[in-house]
């Protein structure tokens, strides 16, 4: 029996141009305004600052957060995208199902559906915590989950 966490809406694209070759897909979530801090002052800057793009590969930042984070972070996010051309970002709005609410600490939940706000076509997604930083490209980490 599936049942649905949360609903998912895209409501802001930001960075780069428009999709014109392969994407890296990094998923996060960020709930409240530290979560936020750590997203866009250390999870965004280093994969942007990181990430080396080769063959026109591209990397895309997902965040899935509440509606009243999403100015103040569209706003940091693209002060991180002017880093590197090959960064983009898109903000999904996410509001948790009322019967869930109950049984899942706000935020808890919203991993479970994180295949909603990814593109349909997608093979490989990368989802790590608001507090990763990235030493290297993101690339090399999806390349070797592809091998596996």
């Amino acid at each position: 029996v599936a049942v649905l966490l949360a609903a998912v809406v895209v409501v802001e694209d930001g960075g780069g141009g428009g999709d014109d070759g392969p994407t890296t897909h990094v998923v996060t979530q960020a709930c409240g305004p530290l979560h936020r801090h750590l997203v866009s002052h250390g999870l965004a800057k280093s994969l942007a600052l990181f990430f080396r793009p080769r063959d026109g590969r591209t990397v895309t930042l997902h965040v899935a957060t509440h509606t009243r984070e999403m100015r103040a972070m569209r706003r940091e996010l693209i002060g991180v995208s002017r880093y590197n051309p090959g960064f983009r970002f898109r903000l999904h709005a996410v509001s948790a199902d009322t019967t869930v609410r109950d049984q899942f600490r706000p935020c808890a939940g919203q991993r479970l559906e994180v295949t909603a706000i990814l593109p349909e076509d997608t093979d490989v997604a990368l989802y790590v915590d608001a507090d990763t930083l990235f030493l290297d490209s993101a690339h090399l980490l999806e390349d070797w989950g592809r091998k596996e």
